[in-house]
């Protein structure tokens, strides 16, 4: 008798599956109408529905198999967060428990194109579970099959009698993120708003037109950085070389954008995917860049050397306090900048990995250099990399800074020649470049900030032989 009242349900599953009347709740002409059938739900029975607490529960740290087909029937009921009208999102559909104040996200791997004239984003859907598996799919907890103990899309007729949607659309609200610090894997797969954004001052030529979405250089996918106005850090944009809008301009203006936590394909950095330039609200507001130090150009730099310090002297960091130094973490986290040494040659370093610091934001401030007796003064310093994930060090110089980060008055010094890899191992040390600092008087503070979170940007700097000359 059981074995008959399950066939009977699934198979009442399925018929409803295929005679779905039509419902349209979307106004977008763009989007066709779609099928729903509100008494499909009234079918299922609430003891036959799991949540996605379980379902994340269930994986077993390699892919992992839910019930049989032929076993009873498990539901799970999620709220659509993804649109791959634009191109930006392929063969993949992310759900969470609920529209608003969602608790857990996952994503429905699907071998279907134009996944939303089926499932419009607020669609409320119902995924019949048996005969699917989950695993973690590059950082993202992914519904599937199992094809051969790896996770592969859904099949075309196997998503068809596994997914229904309920004629219910509702207004997906966005979780709210002000800063990266917020950013978590618990957000991973969720419908998030960054507020009080811009992107990277960098991405924009003399005139201010922004770079296009997509980089032509490109294979799949661009990155672009997000700067929150916060704490100046920062989130990537991650845009498919296929989306429709890929070569529309980045705005310049400051933003609200929204979109889907990902990872990127490496697994290695949090990303936001758009579903479409539509989720990008700019208001006309101002840009939040810092003040950038202009000392113009020419040759700069002499014989006459201000300021130098190569860390040979020292034999721990803390010893730099004692020479006028400010080495702080200043969200109060314990990670600071370190010596280190290596073929006999020590230098400062820093690197998020392996901290549980989100973010961690640590300044390293010179004492105190007097610009009065030279002139035509250039600042440098080397600089190194290792396992290259993202942006992370920054550069600044304060005239009245009195041991507090946050009451002084920072500069930020923007060209300075940074390394942008290697993403395995590191580098070689190499000069930043002769930066021009002849405009300055009187005692100036150089900083080098660094900001980074584990499990995102956590490249490792290094820093060497800071340097001022001049005449």
């Amino acid at each position: 008798m059981k074995t008959m009242k399950i066939i009977k349900l699934t198979l009442s599953f399925l018929l409803i599956l295929g005679t779905f009347t039509a419902c349209v709740e979307d106004t977008d002409f763009e989007t066709p109408q779609v099928a729903c059938n509100d008494s499909a739900y009234q079918m299922i029975p609430e003891a036959s529905k799991t949540t996605f607490q379980n379902v994340l529960n269930s994986y077993t740290g390699s892919i992992s198999d839910f019930a049989d087909e032929n076993e009873d029937s498990i539901y799970l009921e999620g709220y659509v967060t993804s649109n791959d009208l634009k191109g930006n999102f392929y063969k993949e559909m992310f759900i969470q428990d609920a529209f608003e104040n969602p608790t857990y996200a996952l994503k429905l791997g699907i071998d279907i194109r134009g996944l939303y004239t089926k499932y419009p984003v607020g669609s409320k859907i119902l995924i019949r579970l048996n005969g699917l598996s989950i695993d973690n799919n590059r950082g993202e907890m992914t519904i599937g099959e199992n094809s051969n103990g790896s996770i592969d899309e859904m099949r075309e007729k196997i998503a068809a009698s596994h997914i229904m949607r309920s004629c219910t659309t509702e207004t997906i609200v966005p979780v709210q993120v002000n800063a990266s610090s917020e950013i978590n894997n618990s957000m991973l797969g969720k419908f998030i708003q960054l507020n009080n954004a811009q992107f990277d001052l960098t991405l924009f030529d003399a005139n201010h037109k922004g770079f296009p979405f997509v980089d032509p250089n490109d294979n799949f996918d661009s990155q672009r950085t997000i700067v929150f106005c916060e704490d100046d850090s920062t989130l990537k944009l991650e845009t498919s070389t296929f989306a429709a809008y890929g070569n529309t301009s980045l705005p310049y203006e400051k933003f609200t954008i929204s979109g889907v936590l990902s990872r990127d394909y490496g697994d290695d950095n949090y990303v936001l995917k758009l579903n479409s330039t539509d989720d990008i609200i700019t208001n006309n507001d101002s840009r939040c860049d810092p003040v950038i130090l202009d000392c113009g150009a020419g040759t700069v730099g002499g014989s006459n050397v201000v300021f130098t310090q190569n860390f040979e002297s020292i034999s721990d960091e803390s010893d730099l306090i004692g020479l006028g130094w400010t080495n702080t973490n200043v969200n109060g986290g314990s990670h600071v900048w370190i010596d280190r040494t290596f073929s006999g040659n020590r230098y400062m370093q820093l690197g998020a990995y392996n901290t549980n610091e989100n973010p961690l934001e640590s300044w390293l401030v010179t004492p105190a250099i007097n610009m009065d007796s030279s002139t035509d003064e250039a600042f440098t310093f080397d600089v190194n990399v290792g396992y290259y994930r993202g942006a992370a060090l920054s550069v600044y110089v304060s005239r009245d800074f009195a041991g507090d980060i946050s009451t002084a008055t920072w500069e930020l010094i923007d060209n300075v020649n940074l390394p942008t890899g290697p993403s395995s191992g590191y580098g070689s040390f190499a000069t930043a470049g002769d930066i021009n600092v002849s405009c300055l008087d009187g005692d100036v503070y150089f900083a080098f900030k660094y900001v980074g979170e584990d499990g995102g940007v956590t490249t490792t700097f290094q820093i060497d032989n800071i340097k001022v000359s001049g005449n």
